[in-house]
């Protein structure tokens, strides 16, 4: 799982890392800090869906049908960014052709 955060320093995404780490679900898989620059241009252009925008029931079915947590299969989106709140942080997912 790759889990990205936009701005913010190196501590707060090890402070973030730490917190996800405690996650019950975090031995099952490996989590990383990668560090990625992307230009203003090709961010600010990104087909994003910011699912902090939609309400807390559009936000469950949303994530239900297209996210990996909690689902085996997850359809796909078509988004090149997703942003969702997850209580401990705001998360940034890109595509990985992104990188």
């Amino acid at each position: 799982m790759k889990v990205f955060t936009h701005g913010g320093s190196f501590d707060d995404a090890e402070n973030y890392l730490t917190r996800l780490k405690r996650r019950p679900w975090a031995d099952d898989i490996e989590l990383n800090i990668i560090e990625v620059n992307i230009s203003n241009s090709i961010y600010n252009n990104l087909n994003t869906m910011d699912v902090r925008k939609l309400s807390e029931s559009a936000q469950n079915d949303w994530l239900s049908k297209y996210s990996a947590l909690g689902n085996s299969n997850p359809e796909l989106h078509g988004y090149d960014h997703v942003i969702r709140g997850a209580g401990i942080g705001d998360e940034f997912f890109f595509q990985k052709t992104y990188f």
